[in-house]
């Protein structure tokens, strides 16, 4: 096979306005299904989920489009095929799956920051946390929480500042959902050692992705607005701790390139090492619809090549010398 990589076959991702995806949301033409109209477990092995399927197993992709597959293959051939279930599936060109091993939940927009490259307000709507609740129940209707090993807590908004995400931590134990394993993205903003302490699920979660997007408090306060860098570093420090301790196994930074930004990702990666992240990485901006002004995205996006200060953007990227450091697109701007 041309191309090959597992996600359809194991993975579900559940967004905010009801919209399923079995690979990366928004690569395919539509979403499969729509979790706040349909039951989940018809959608998992509905036509489209078994044409998309089909389409990965034949290795031609015809129902993919704006797809960042061969741009991106970390992202896509991630997966592991050397394992039982994947061996099965392409031997036997299965497109009817159980259920996926990995559940992404990203259905509730509600956040406790307005950041400079997402939303001009805080909107934390009845609309969103509405939503959020049918979405989350027709999931916990399925059973899959119990024959899934992953979920990863992620989405448009702020896990720890849902209510409904919250309800969710507080039901999962590792005595009633022994096979779950939890990763985390989180603006790291409320995730206090008195927030963790009360998490009923705290031991099922392993893997922590931490936001952050600047290295001082004037740009982290300036972009990360609502936020406060000095409760930022506290809780980083915390959870270095429980890393340390073996209650987490990582715990990596993120920081998504900008015009704002881009002139402290030497010490973004300074500030990884003292915190002792497991890994950091640097992102791509890309073009939400937050951005709906004409140029506004091109005048903060220094990785375009015709943007003023590019020249200047790969000359910082270029100063980092750390092999604990990724760059999602951005790995073609390094010498």
């Amino acid at each position: 096979m041309a191309y090959f990589f597992t996600k359809p076959f194991e993975k579900i991702d559940l967004g905010p306005s009801g919209g399923v995806s079995i690979c990366q949301p928004g690569c395919v033409r539509k979403p499969i299904g729509n979790a706040l109209k349909e039951n989940l477990r018809s959608i998992w092995n509905s036509k489209a989920a078994q044409e998309l399927r089909k389409t990965v197993l034949d290795g031609n992709f015809k129902v993919c489009e704006n797809c960042n597959l061969k741009e991106n293959e970390e992202f896509c051939f991630s997966g592991d095929i050397d394992n039982a279930f994947m061996q099965d599936v392409i031997k036997n060109k299965k497109t009817i799956i159980q259920n996926p091993r990995t559940i992404k939940i990203g259905y509730d927009r509600t956040c406790n920051l307005f950041c400079n490259t997402c939303r001009d307000e805080l909107k934390n709507k009845k609309e969103y946390t509405e939503n959020a609740e049918k979405i989350q129940e027709n999931l916990i209707q399925t059973g899959w929480l119990k024959k899934a090993e992953w979920l990863v807590a992620s989405g448009q908004g702020e896990v720890f500042a849902s209510p409904t995400i919250n309800k969710l931590f507080q039901m999962l134990t590792p005595e009633e959902y022994p096979n779950l394993t939890i990763k985390i993205f989180t603006n790291g903003t409320l995730l206090t050692e008195q927030k963790w302490n009360s998490l009923n699920c705290k031991d099922m979660i392993k893997w922590i992705r931490v936001s952050i997007d600047a290295a001082t408090k004037e740009t982290y306060e300036k972009i990360r607005r609502g936020g406060n860098f000095e409760q930022l570093v506290s809780n980083l420090e915390f959870l270095d701790r429980l890393k340390k301790e073996g209650k987490i196994k990582n715990l990596e930074l993120t920081f998504v390139v900008q015009k704002e930004n881009y002139k402290e990702m030497t010490n973004f990666v300074e500030l990884g090492e003292e915190i002792g992240a497991t890994r950091m990485q640097f992102m791509q901006l890309k073009k939400w619809n937050k951005f709906e002004e004409e140029g506004e995205y091109e005048k903060m996006a220094v990785h375009l090549e015709n943007h003023p200060e590019h020249e200047k953007f790969v000359e910082e990227i270029n100063k980092i010398k750390n092999n604990k450091v990724f760059y999602e697109l951005l790995e073609k701007f390094r010498d």
